[in-house]
């Protein structure tokens, strides 16, 4: 803000004192895998909802919400069960990484691991280069023809993508 001459500048200064809901600025350069902090909370606020009406009562709403509880409760027993007693089908030809898997995940999360995992066998990677720590490589996935170049780090076991999905 000094530097452009902005620090007197009213819009600059709001945004600035909202820095904080700059979430994804912030963690631009983190990896997460995909996961949102924000996922979980708007799943138990849409099983709530279903349960609550806005001109209920207190003790409507108490008893609505006991009701919307047992149901969240039955339905992870209900995955603790089936992941417990069940066994998942291995189907792509990289069994130990889908072993693994199944045996960390519930069923239900499996299955998403799992359309990942389908999504990696499509990809060919070769690499392209070695410089010390550092080994460049080519990724394309099947039947496409967008070519990305991954920068993997040994030392520090980073990687960096020309797609920069890992920074985002």
């Amino acid at each position: 803000m000094r530097e452009s001459g902005l620090e007197n500048n009213p819009w600059v200064t709001k945004t600035h004192e909202n820095k904080e809901l700059w979430s994804t600025a912030y963690l631009r350069d983190n990896f997460f895998g995909g996961i949102r902090t924000t996922s979980q909370c708007e799943s138990v606020n849409k099983i709530i909802k279903s349960y609550v009406r806005k001109k209920g009562s207190i003790f409507e709403f108490l008893h609505n919400f006991d009701e919307a509880m047992r149901g969240y409760i039955n339905n992870e027993l209900v995955a603790d069960f089936k992941s417990q007693f069940s066994s998942p089908m291995l189907t792509t030809h990289l069994r130990c990484l889908e072993n693994e898997a199944a045996e960390i995940y519930t069923a239900e999360i499996f299955q998403e691991v799992k359309e990942e995992i389908m999504k990696g066998v499509a990809l060919n990677v070769e690499e392209k280069a070695k410089k010390g720590d550092l080994r460049i490589m080519k990724l394309t996935k099947y039947l496409e023809e967008d070519v990305y170049e991954i920068l993997y780090d040994e030392s520090m076991s980073a990687f960096q993508c020309s797609c920069r999905k890992f920074e985002s």
